[in-house]
This record gives C-alpha cells, structure tokens and sequence, in this order.
C-alpha cells in the first residue's frame, strides 16, 4: 500500500490537497481504502522484482501455463510448461513446488487429491452446508472490465448473443440479469442501484469501510479506480471505474473439470459485452431516458485488446485435500460468537472477511456469513499425501464455505509468502512440510527463529534479578574498590584506574551501573514477551509495503510494545527513586554528598541523626514525588500507549 501511494505521488500529477492526503486512495471507490490502475501495481511489483531477475536469482515466465508433470510416489519431479501464443514448452525442476494458480491447475497433473464445489453437511457439519456434496456447484465467474465516460457516442457492435443475456433471468435474481435490480448479498432482499457516470463528489470526503457500508449502492463509485478530481485538471477527462458487478457473474456452468470450459469461458466474455452494450443503450437513466453511449471500454486499462479484462475472475479454485481444512465453524460469528475464530497452534498467518459466496453455477443464491478475523493453519497449505507441492493460493484446505472468506486477495497472498517460507525453511533445515508440522520443535523454530546464543545472553542478563541485592552489591563493591577486581583488568592493559567509589566524579556513576545492571534482566524478559508478542504478519505485510527497519521499528514493534514500554517506565522511575541497599553498602552517602540520594538521607535524619518529624516530612515529600510522576506517566499514556484511546 506504501510503495503504490508512493508511486502515485512520485509520477502522477495529484491535486496537492491529494498529495497530502495521507491514506490516498487515487480511485476514491468505495470498496477499498486503495482503489488504483491494474498498471500502477504492474509498476510496483515489477520494481520489487527488478533486482532479482537483474541479478539472475529470478526468472519470470510469462505468458506460460503448466501443461504436465511428472510425479514419483508422492513427489513432484517437474513441471512442463507451454507457451500461451507457440508451440514453446518449458520443464521445471525444483525440490519444491508451489502452485498459486488461479485455478489449482498442479492438482490434476500431479495427481494430488483435492475437492470442488459444495461438501456434504455431513463431511464438514456446517450448517450452511448441503445434504449432499455437489462438486460440480462452483460460485460464479466474471470477467470483469474498465470504463469510463465521455462525450460523443461510443456505443459498440450489438454481441451475438446479446438478445439471449438481454431476456435472462436467475429464479431468484428479483429481475434480468441485465438491470439495476439484485438481491442484496447480505439480506437477499431485492434491492435497486444506482449509476451515475462522473458524479460531483469530493473524492477526500469517500469513506471505505465495509464494516458501515458495503458501499454499492452507487455502481460508478464502487469500484471506481481513478477519480478524476484526485489529479490537476485536465489529466483525466473522466473517472475510471471497474466493473466487477452482479449482473456480470456468469451462472450458466463451471469452468473446472468439465469438458466445456473454454465454452463457458467464452460465453462469460459475451456476457460482460453484452452488460456493457446494455449500459450503453438500454440502462434505464434517472433523467427517464435509456442508454449511456458515451461510456468507453478502456482496454488500455486493462492490457487486453478486446477492452475486457485478460482472463476471468475465478472465485473459486480446486481445493487440496490438506492436513487442515478450514470450516465454517472456526470462523462464523454465529457459531463462535464473542470466542472469536478457532486459533491454531500452527497458524503462519491472518485475515479478516466476511463468508462472501456469489450466486452458483448449481442455482444458489448469495451467502453470506459474519466472520470474527481468523487465522491461517500450516495445515491447510500441506496437502494429506504429496510431500513437496504445496498449496500457496486460494486453493488451500478450506470448503466451498470457507473459500468465501479466505479467497480475499490478502488472505490469498499471505497464504502464498507463508507457503513461500516453509518451503525455504526446509531447504534450510533439511526437512519436510510435513515434519515441520508434526514435530513441535520445528514449528516452534519455524514460527520463532532466533539467533544463536541468544539463550545464553538472556540467562546471563537476567540471572542478577535472582540474586539477592545485598549480596549483589557486595560484590560490586570488591570488583570497585581502589584495589578490586576492575582496576585489576585495566592495570592488564597498562591503565591506571581511578578509586571508583571515593571520587566525587565517578562514585555516583558507579552506583547507577549496579542498579541499571541489576534490574536490566527484569525489563529485558518484559521487552522479550512484549517482542514475542507482535504478530509476524504485520512485520511482513509491512516490508511488502516498502517500510524499511526503522519504518518497521517506529510504525509497528514501538505502538505494540508501548503497553511494556508504559510498565517498564513506571517501576525503573519509581525503584530508582527508592535506592538505598547500593548507597548504604558502596558509598554511605559519599565522598562527601555526592551520593546521598533521598531515601538515604531520610534514613540519616530519621535514624541516624534522630530527626524524626523531619525524616516523617521527607517520607511524605518521597510519597508525593513517587506519586506525582508515576501519575504524569499514566496521564500521557493516552497519547502514545497503542491499546488506549
């Protein structure tokens, strides 16, 4: 999200008021927080990748497909790719692979087991579930398309089979396909929308959050991807938008393991055409007139030269049959309620969406169902049998249920880093996907790698906080004498120490080193936990942003540590406050005042000196120092301790 705002500001000529803007969204639609141009993210990704491919470590294939496999018992041997426009073929060989097709497409040249379509109630027990399993019951495709709208008539060549879409009408659509009329996914309820070409919006007033709105209301701004008044006048004669709408879904078959694919694939592209040749003749307008000739097809948006999108949305892929399959009751509010989703002991990953089922090739209507934000289980990218494919798309162990949620773009791309991550990680540590998963130590490594060493130094910082303080003191106190222990060291070297402990100019100094020491093992288990406990997920869709270390360090660990970072200022102010053990036994005070803190000359007077109405008045000013700042710090925690408001 950084790098694609950035590259907007970098080359696109904004407004200054949406230069400034600081979660820009160049489209203003009102399905994302970011809606852009298919080619800005082209751009991004392409630099990503630059250095790799120029260094030789990457090679990128396109546009190839894979066409073969060979297999040996359960492992994957290689992969035969073919050319989309020749007769060109490639075989790859690889110790793992990973398959993040659109489709699954690996699955079947590979022979791994896998599902489509709808599960019977009684494999999964989700209650949204059929009586009877229909793998043949797949959500719809679309094959979505760029527009926008100017002057002069643009109007298209009426599509073959234009007439046939014209009059087509789902049992349970309320209309045609081919209106402003639809259920509404969420309700069923018959609902109306709108479309207005080119409103007179102010696009830094657009909020997407589809938690208030799933803001569809208004088909132009749905998806709209360039907003015309985000850039100086005269860039953009026109908003963009995208259509990815209800009356494009195409319900007349599958395209996965049928015999006729290419033929649904093609009619799907009829019918987007035929939408849109709807939109520009026939849709109804609220002026009372018909048609919207000047909407233009933007094929120069979309790469493709018959102005449609280059292939087809697919919403749902072939599914492995995983170690782990994701169920509706992990994640259904409804089942779960205020429990939240099920949480995975090997989970490498998150995600957030609602159970979005678009109407299916069986006659099924939307379903839709709340989600709590749920988990990723490594079980579900590691298939029951093969031992080195791995799924790294939507074609994860989840049901026909589940896919609704986990086959956002978001979800599907962390499953494919996470799958990237594994296989990495047994390469590096010569085991398998499978071994990782069964063996609580290699998850644990997997999911918490350290550096050597790193429990050595921990045992070894910590271990004074176990120490008794008199005790530990005392040994200071032989190491700083005049004579002690680290004047011995530096006399090794030919340097002459000072007497740490009588000199005005390095008594107080010493004091502070043994406290900070003694009490710097507490604070590092506080920071280690509170460390620990920051999801690496957020630390990885950070960097694939472009945040660098420090940006990683200030943007995402300080506001997640800062609750330990609140508790650990509190005790180091209030027990620095109240040092006395160190003074009494290193210092008494000395040489001369130089190290009667507080507390010890309360002691003086009260005990030593028999001053007790006054040594009781230091108490009390003690009691109000202690208690004054630790209230200033819980004061300003509101403005900068993250979980607070």
């Amino acid at each position: 999200m950084i790098r694609i705002r950035r590259y907007y500001r970098d080359h696109y000529p904004l407004t200054e008021r949406a230069r400034a803007q600081r979660e820009l969204n160049p489209g203003a639609g009102h399905v994302s927080r970011l809606c852009h141009e298919p080619r800005v993210v082209v751009a991004v990704i392409d630099a990503m990748l630059a250095p790799y491919r120029g260094s030789g470590r990457l090679r990128v294939l396109q546009p190839y497909r894979p066409v073969g496999a060979e297999v040996d018992g359960d492992r994957v041997t290689s992969v035969r790719l073919a050319h989309r426009d020749s007769a060109e073929q490639v075989v790859l060989c690889a110790p793992y692979v990973l398959d993040a097709t659109e489709t699954g497409e690996l699955l079947p040249l590979t022979g791994t087991e896998y599902v489509t379509g709808f599960e019977s109630q009684s494999e999964t027990g989700e209650p949204s579930a059929p009586v009877e399993a229909q793998p043949l019951n797949m959500q719809a495709v679309s094959v979505c398309f760029a527009i926008d709208h100017v002057d002069g008539d643009h109007t298209i060549d009426k599509p073959a089979s234009y007439d046939f879409w014209r009059a087509y009408q789902p049992p349970f659509w309320g209309d045609r396909l081919l209106s402003w009329r639809c259920p509404n996914p969420r309700t069923l309820e018959i609902v109306e929308r709108s479309f207005t070409p080119n409103p007179d919006d102010d696009p830094q007033l657009v909020h997407a959050d589809q938690q208030v709105s799933a803001g569809d209301a208004d088909l132009w701004t749905f998806r709209r991807i360039a907003a015309r008044r985000n850039f100086k006048q005269g860039a953009y004669a026109s908003d963009i938008t995208l259509v990815n709408w209800p009356m494009i879904d195409y319900l007349e078959g599958p395209v996965i393991d049928v015999p006729d694919a290419d033929r649904h694939l093609t009619a799907a592209r009829e019918l987007s055409r035929s939408a849109f040749y709807w939109l520009q003749t026939e849709a109804p307008r609220t002026d009372g007139g018909t048609g919207f000739p000047g909407l233009r097809l933007r094929g120069d948006v979309t790469g493709s030269a018959d102005g449609l999108a280059q292939a087809a949305y697919i919403r749902e892929s072939r599914r492995i049959q995983a170690l782990y399959t994701v169920t509706e009751q992990d994640l259904s509010l409804a089942v779960r309620g205020d429990k939240g989703a099920v949480s995975y002991a090997d989970s490498v990953g998150v995600g957030m969406y609602r159970i979005d089922l678009h109407p299916s090739t069986g006659g099924d209507n939307y379903i839709d169902v709340g989600c709590s934000p749920f988990e990723i289980p490594l079980g579900a990218l590691i298939p029951r049998r093969m031992a080195n494919l791995l799924a790294a798309g939507k074609n994860i162990g989840t049901t026909h249920i589940t896919n609704g949620a986990y086959r956002l773009h978001p979800v599907e791309w962390n499953a494919g880093e996470a799958a990237g991550a594994l296989a990495a990680f047994c390469l590096d540590k010569a085991t398998a996907p499978h071994a990782v998963r069964q063996s609580e130590a290699l998850l644990a490594i997997l999911l918490n790698q350290r550096l050597r060493g790193t429990t050595f130094f921990r045992t070894l910082f910590f271990s004074p906080v176990v120490v008794s303080l008199v005790a530990w003191t005392i040994v200071w106190q032989f190491l700083l004498q005049a004579d002690g222990g680290i004047n011995g060291l530096l006399g090794s070297f030919g340097v002459d120490g000072p007497n740490w402990l009588r000199g005005e100019g390095t008594a107080m100094t010493s004091v502070v080193v043994v406290q900070v020491l003694k009490n710097v093992g507490l604070n590092m288990v506080l920071f280690l936990a509170a460390l620990q406990g920051v999801p690496n997920q957020l630390y990885e869709a950070a960097q694939l942003d472009g945040a660098g270390a420090w940006t990683r360090f200030t943007r995402v660990t300080v506001p997640l540590i800062s609750p330990t970072i609140l508790l650990t200022s509190i005790i180091t102010v209030v027990g620095s406050l109240q040092v006395f053990a160190q003074i009494a036994v290193l210092t008494q005070g000395g040489p001369g005042m130089s190290t009667t803190v507080l507390v010890y000359y309360l002691y003086q007077q009260a005990f030593q000196f028999h001053h007790f109405g006054y040594g009781a008045t230091l108490s009390v000013l003690l009691f109000a120092i202690v208690a004054a700042l630790t209230l200033v710090q819980w004061r300003m925690r509101r403005k900068w301790v993250f979980h607070e408001s």
